[in-house]
C-alpha cells in the first residue's frame, strides 16, 4: 500500500497530480513559473501551491474543483465509481482537454490499484535521461534539457 502522501498525487478525476504544472511549480520552487502562473490566474505567486488533489493540507489548489465536490457529495473516491461518468459534462470536458488521458487513467487505476498506478505514473512523468519529474505538456526536461517528445 502506498503512503498517504503519494496517494495525494492520484487525481480523483484520473489525472496524475505529480505532473500538474501547479504542483510542479510549487514543489520545485520554480519562482519564474510561479510568477507566470500567478499572472495567468490573477493572484499572488504565493497562492500558487498544491500538495495534490487528495491532500488534506490547506495547500490545495483544487478546493473549488467541481469534480472533487461532486465526488465528495456522492461519497466516491474516484470518478470511475460513478455510473454517470460517461454522461458527465464536467468530466468529459476535462477528458477532452487532456486527450482522453483521465478516462484511460481511471480505467488503469481501477484495474491495477493505487500502488501500481503511482509507480507507472511516476515513471511516465519522469525524464527518460535524468529521471527528474516533468509536467504535462513539457517538451524538454527542465533539469537536463532532454527532448521529451520522442
Amino acid at each position: 500500500m502506498p503512503d498517504k502522501t503519494q496517494c495525494d498525487l492520484i487525481g480523483r478525476c484520473g489525472l496524475y497530480c505529480g505532473a500538474c504544472d501547479i504542483y510542479r511549480a510549487w514543489i520545485d520552487k520554480d519562482e519564474e513559473k510561479l510568477k507566470g502562473m500567478a499572472k495567468y490566474f490573477r493572484c499572488a505567486p504565493e497562492q500558487i501551491r498544491c500538495s495534490g488533489c487528495q491532500s488534506t493540507s490547506k495547500d490545495k489548489w483544487s478546493g473549488d474543483c467541481k469534480i472533487v465536490q461532486c465526488l465528495d457529495r456522492n461519497h466516491y473516491q474516484y470518478c470511475y465509481e460513478c455510473a454517470l461518468t460517461e454522461q458527465c459534462d464536467i468530466f468529459q470536458k476535462l477528458n477532452k482537454r487532456y486527450k482522453d488521458m483521465p478516462g484511460r487513467n481511471l480505467t488503469r487505476l481501477k484495474k491495477i490499484g493505487e500502488e501500481c498506478f503511482l509507480k507507472e505514473q511516476k515513471f511516465r512523468w519522469s525524464c527518460p535521461e535524468c529521471r527528474a519529474p516533468v509536467e504535462y505538456g513539457a517538451e524538454k526536461c527542465r533539469k537536463c534539457g532532454a527532448d521529451l517528445n520522442r
